[in-house]
């Protein structure tokens, strides 16, 4: 993990609790979310999921209040593998996800793609292809599986979402937290924190403490949010894919 470390842009620190965790949680931690930003969140796939098994994340979201975004990730990752062309690309982001479960490297390239357009795609009224730019859609086809393209992918979701910033007693800076809500009642609480890779390791000893402290269940946690949502709405997919 030291190498990787010293090759990542950041380190996010999560942990993941579902269903019957969430209430207890947001409880002990004072979580108030009235004021959070929604958002809805779509991931794109096939029925068995191929690009999950392949390591590729594509993921779109609108938001309310602010531009929406798009995503490609790939994890696990080696960081030396990737090309420096891509590693100097605006919004390109290599970072480990650190969780009670273990951790992994995963690469992005997140851009805001134009106004409008992920409704449309979500309407079948524009080609999901058409949502990412060039170089996400590059990165996109250097990882998919052969002959796999964004426009032969459907849709899972959509996710309700909520995230805000929470001031936590005993901790000196805010966590992010998400509270992502599915159909039949289903909820999902992440709580996280990103911290610069140079200060990793202090910051691991104190997230230990945290959740500690605040009796967070850790027993065979690896929930996570990308998993759960894809797995969730995989079984429906032909029904909620555009036309």
């Amino acid at each position: 993990m030291p190498s990787l470390v010293d090759a990542a842009d950041s380190v996010e620190l999560k942990i993941c609790l579902i269903d019957g965790q969430v209430g207890p949680a947001v409880a002990a931690l004072g979580i108030d979310l009235r004021k959070a930003r929604p958002q809805q969140v779509f991931y794109l796939d096939t029925p068995d999921l191929t690009l999950h098994q392949a390591g590729l994340i594509v993921r779109a979201r609108q938001f309310h209040d602010r531009k929406d975004d798009s995503v490609i990730k790939l994890r696990p990752v080696t960081p030396d593998r990737l090309s420096a062309d891509l590693r100097h690309l605006t919004g390109f982001k290599v970072e480990i996800d650190v969780t009670p479960g273990g951790f992994v490297c995963s690469a992005s390239l997140k851009r805001r793609p134009q106004e409008g357009a992920i409704a449309q795609a979500v309407g079948g009224t524009r080609r999901w292809s058409r949502v990412f730019t060039t170089e996400q859609r590059r990165f996109f086809d250097e990882y998919a599986p052969d002959g796999l393209t964004l426009d032969d992918l459907g849709v899972l979701g959509l996710v309700l979402a909520l995230r805000d910033r929470q001031r936590i007693p005993g901790l000196p800076h805010p966590l992010v937290v998400d509270l992502w809500s599915y159909p039949g009642g289903r909820r999902l609480l992440e709580i996280s924190r990103r911290v610069p890779s140079a200060k990793a390791f202090a910051a691991m000893a104190e997230w230990r403490t945290f959740i500690t402290k605040h009796h967070l269940p850790t027993d065979g946690n690896d929930v996570t949010k990308t998993a759960t949502t894809l797995q969730l709405f995989a079984h429906g997919l032909t029904e909620l894919s555009p036309r």
